[in-house]
């Protein structure tokens, strides 16, 4: 009839070439935090080669007054300055990925230059980690009782400016001096980054004392740029965000995640690069410029005689991270803390 519709003879569903699979070749970034936060906040020592993988530091101790009023003409005993040390041993951390000559041949996108990526994107985190795990437990606060300050929060262990701002007091009633350009550093998570910036009164709220002095400041610090400096205000602090803290599951019961903030002073953590024939190139721990070696072409070689492997990407480095030459109380530059941050 007139004005019908006509049918399709054929429709999606029984045309085989309709059903193909056009394989996107860009493929979709995947999530990466930063991984330079510890490594901002340290000092970096470098080894010479040829001198062993040994390192020793070494400290003066600190004389307190004397009072004792000299009689004249009275030659007293000397005093004695005595020194303490700590040791470091550098050691190796690496990795790699190989792919056969058939596999990067067939596949769509770079295989091995984009396995480096991720390699790279590895040994930040791994660099990270090695710096953090000195921090935590099995480093300065075994060292230091006061280094860990958890019992500053109470139920619902929520971090606020003002107990950020007394962490950094410690420091400064211990003599511990500031070390990013006359500032403190600190490492901090996104999650407790929201706690800090949403306190509820005016004394405490950094939203306040932004809005109120610099809207536009306000704005570039509460970007999503993980590298921005945060700059507290009234606390002479600088942090930077990571998701590369330490966390504790169903922290004091409560069924939620703690996560971890830290304030460094100088000479908290000291790095050692030992800089080895063939090392990755580590910059400042940033992923986005760690270089992996990466072989896409590889020769044939009597290992493997009919060339089965295709190439490789790899990444190797020499470092270890050590604290002052200090043991007992008050004695570590540091100071961190445990909270349940709003956003799990």
């Amino acid at each position: 009839m007139a004005g019908s519709p006509n049918p399709s003879g054929a429709n999606v569903g029984n045309v085989l070439t309709a059903q193909s699979i056009l394989f996107d070749k860009e493929l979709i970034p995947n999530l990466k935090g930063e991984t330079d936060a510890f490594l901002s906040a340290a000092e970096r020592k470098v080894q010479p080669l040829n001198s062993g993988i040994n390192r020793q530091f070494f400290q003066y101790n600190t004389l307190v007054g004397d009072t004792t009023q000299r009689g004249d003409g009275v030659i007293g005993s000397p005093e004695f300055v005595g020194q303490i040390s700590s040791p470091a041993q550098v050691g190796e951390w690496n990795n790699y990925s190989n792919f056969s000559s058939f596999v990067i041949a067939a596949a769509l996108d770079d295989l091995v230059g984009n396995s480096a990526i991720e390699l790279a994107y590895q040994a930040g985190q791994s660099i990270s980690e090695l710096y953090s795990s000195v921090c935590d437990a099995a480093g300065a606060s075994t060292v230091d009782t006061q280094v860990n300050q958890s019992a500053l929060l109470s139920s619902p262990y929520t971090l606020d400016l003002g107990t950020i701002r007394e962490m950094k007091q410690q420091l400064v009633s211990k003599n511990v001096l500031p070390n990013r350009g006359g500032k403190y550093a600190g490492v901090v998570s996104p999650n407790v980054l929201g706690d800090i910036f949403n306190a509820t009164t005016v004394n405490n709220s950094i939203v306040d004392l932004w809005k109120l002095g610099n809207i536009e400041k306000f704005d570039k610090m509460a970007g999503a740029d993980q590298k921005q400096d945060i700059e507290l205000p009234g606390t002479n602090i600088v942090l930077r965000q990571t998701p590369f803290v330490t966390t504790t599951a169903n922290y004091q019961s409560t069924g939620k995640i703690a996560y971890r903030t830290y304030v460094f002073g100088n000479y908290a953590l000291i790095g050692v690069w030992l800089e080895v024939g063939g090392d990755t190139d580590l910059h400042d721990g940033d992923w986005r410029t760690i270089d992996c070696s990466v072989v896409d072409n590889a020769p044939k070689s009597s290992f493997d005689p009919t060339g089965t492997i295709g190439g490789w990407c790899s990444y190797k480095f020499h470092q270890t991270v050590s604290l002052p030459p200090a043991r007992g109380v008050n004695t570590q530059r540091m100071r961190f803390i445990d909270s349940v941050p709003a956003i799990q």
